[in-house]
């Protein structure tokens, strides 16, 4: 399983003063009238009146830039850790399956699979289950609580919950374990998405009219409160909606488009209240501080977020604010520490959200509540708000319930049911992607939100489920599973309109390069320079068919031929020759050969001394990579925040010490 024990984290070594951040705030820099909404004291006595915000209304186009690669990249920010690698030398590698629960896939007694996550808080939970099915009572010891011991016996554990998983068939044990608060969740295949009762309730899949007949297709993956999304509709003949393009503008001179950023970047002036924790929570609001956006995080020692504790640390150092997983997560943000359990530091919170634009959450649904913070209740106060909440499964449902972490959702979504190769278990994909696909659903979708306010003065609540987000990687599959009554295979690396496509083998310990041919042509191009010209007209490769017919005989043609090659070479001459191909890269490459991926990584020294390797923000801005500030400590800016943002003064501070809000 994958668990990250409560152990007990020291509070951090003593700090030297760290140097005060200077965070990019538009309206400090370039004084506007904030929404009025935002200048409300606490608890005001009346709902304001929203009226429309003509801040983000320039009437100038913009433009950004994007690397594929580098958005690809920042996929694996959590596995191909730039910090492993150059604080220990450990170049992170490719999961094998091995026959055990890597990624906590578990076959069940029907044959399906499930993903069984269990966090440390439910280790009491799992053990009792298990001790109530005759699987051992062991799991029951303090013993279990402790990091080293846990380590020591994972294999035991991991262990008994295959067998237990065996023993139930796939929904009765997710039902169960679900009860008990473990994270087990399906592997989906496309048919079981679309006969799953919760997205039926949810109406995940809508009727669209095709040439093929009427298919489901996914609608929008967030659900809009005040402007809901259009439903789904058939593909456009060609042509069907030319409309005139206007003379005049197309004739506007360039100069008249201006620099839509020059006071700063396009999200500066706005404030997040930010509950997030785990994974996917900080980096949707790290996408909004990235772009600008004042990110105040709401944090606490009491209920410390497991990504500050679950990944590299710097050789010889342990803390909560050195973890680099976390300064991938939460870099340009603001920390404060408070403790919801007080209602003084609720009521603090409160504060922030009156001066705030969004409120984010990727809690499970209800939790909000418990502090007065759900979106009916904040809207009905504040309604310029946009309220998001980002779930693993969704805020309404009947599984909303259900928790998860990137692992179970991919699975549930579909991810591990078309990647991979046929032979081997729905494995799933090596990064865990899930946590880092739905962040840029939710920011598409807090952009529109924020369109809409500025025309209407409206606030609305998003309900941004991250497995309806992360259906939207499943391209075809949904339409393909009801035209032809099965589920699309899962082809490894091969393509169904490229043939040859995938990786082959070149010189050197685990050195690959990636080939796709797109035509006879293309064939033609790579088996002259890969110098199997004699097998380019051959009737079984001569045609894509033919190529498509004998694939396995083609690919062992091609390794014969790489496997002769250096990976960085071959790629370079097939790319001259018109074939598109690259190597293999590996972090190492990023950082040692690959000039083009030079801005991958921000270099951030720590207050502490330590050097950090961040990455960047891909998106860029007319082209420019957008400033990187590194992760605040826990709480660093609470004081900044208190005496700044809300006006308290020292007394004020101090007694908010004293009562224990502060933690």
């Amino acid at each position: 399983p994958e668990i990250a024990l409560r152990r007990q984290i020291p509070r951090q070594p003593p700090r030297r003063t760290p140097v005060p951040l200077k965070i990019h705030i538009a309206h400090q820099q370039n004084p506007v009238a904030r929404h009025p909404a935002q200048r409300l004291p606490h608890n005001p006595p009346c709902r304001p009146k929203a009226v429309p915000d003509p801040r983000r209304r320039t009437g100038r186009a913009g433009w950004f830039e994007f690397s594929a690669q580098e958005a690809s990249a920042f996929s694996t920010l959590q596995s191909a850790d730039a910090n492993q690698y150059r604080w220990y030398n450990d170049l992170p590698g490719r999961l094998q399956w091995t026959g055990t629960s890597r990624r906590s896939l578990q076959q069940c007694a029907d044959g399906r699979w499930c993903t069984f996550v269990m966090l440390g808080p439910h280790l009491d939970a799992l053990a009792a289950w298990l001790s109530e099915e005759g699987l051992g009572d062991q799991f029951l010891g303090e013993q279990w609580a402790e990091r080293d011991y846990y380590l020591a016996h994972a294999g035991e554990l991991t262990a008994a919950i295959t067998r237990l998983c065996a023993m139930y068939p796939r929904d009765d044990l997710i039902a169960r374990g679900q009860s008990i608060r473990l994270m087990v969740l399906p592997v989906s295949t496309a048919t079981d998405l679309l006969a799953d009762r919760h997205l039926r309730e949810r109406r995940v899949f809508l009727p669209v009219a095709t040439e093929a007949g009427e298919l489901l297709l996914p609608r929008a993956p967030t659900v809009f409160s005040a402007t809901p999304a259009s439903s789904p509709r058939p593909a456009p003949a060609l042509g069907a909606d030319a409309v005139a393009v206007p003379r005049d503008w197309v004739a506007r001179p360039a100069e008249e488009h201006g620099a839509p950023f020059a006071a700063g970047l396009p999200l500066a002036g706005l404030r997040v209240a930010d509950f997030s924790w785990q994974l996917a929570g900080p980096l949707a609001t790290r996408l909004l501080g990235d772009m600008g956006a004042d990110v105040v995080r709401i944090e606490s020692h009491n209920r410390r977020d497991m990504v500050r504790e679950v990944g590299p640390q710097p050789p010889g150092v342990f803390s909560l604010d050195t973890n680099s997983t976390h300064h991938n997560a939460s870099s340009n943000k603001r920390s404060i520490a408070l403790d919801l359990h007080h209602p003084e530091a609720v009521a603090v919170a409160r504060e922030i959200i009156a001066r705030s634009d969004i409120v984010f959450d990727n809690f499970t649904p209800g939790a909000m509540a418990k502090w007065g913070f759900d979106a009916a209740s904040l809207l009905n106060v504040w309604p310029h708000l946009i309220v998001v909440s980002q779930p693993a499964v969704s805020c309404t449902g009947p599984h909303s319930h259900w928790g998860a972490i990137g692992t179970g959702v991919a699975g549930y979504a579909g991810l591990n049911g078309l990647s991979g190769f046929a032979e081997n278990p729905p494995f799933g994909l090596g990064p865990i992607v899930a946590d880092v696909i739905a962040p840029f659903f939710t920011m598409t979708a807090v952009l529109a939100a924020l369109r809409h306010r500025d025309l209407t003065g409206e606030g609305q609540f998003l309900d941004c489920g991250m497995v309806e987000a992360n259906v939207w990687m499943l391209d075809t599959a949904i339409a393909e599973a009801q035209l032809t009554g099965a589920d699309p295979p899962r082809t490894g690396n091969r393509s169904a309109w490229m043939s040859p496509h995938g990786f082959f083998p070149c010189a050197g310990a685990d050195e690959w390069v990636a080939i796709a041919v797109r035509s006879d042509a293309e064939w033609r191009n790579a088996a002259k320079t890969l110098g199997l010209s004699g097998a380019a007209g051959d009737p079984p490769f001569a045609t894509f068919a033919g190529r498509k017919a004998n694939e396995s005989e083609l690919e062992q043609l091609i390794a014969t031929a790489t496997i002769q090659h250096d990976r960085w070479d071959i790629a370079r001459r097939l790319q001259a020759a018109g074939v598109p191909a690259a190597a293999l890269e590996n972090v190492a490459d990023h950082l040692e050969r690959d000039r083009g991926m030079g801005g991958r990584f921000t270099p951030i020294t720590h207050p502490w001394g330590h050097q950090f390797l961040v990455q960047s923000q891909f998106i860029r801005p007319e082209g420019a990579t957008v400033p990187n500030r590194r992760a605040a400590m826990l709480g660093e800016q609470t004081h900044e925040i208190l005496s700044e943002l809300l006006g308290k003064s020292e007394a004020e501070i101090e007694q908010l010490v004293v009562a224990g809000a502060l933690q």
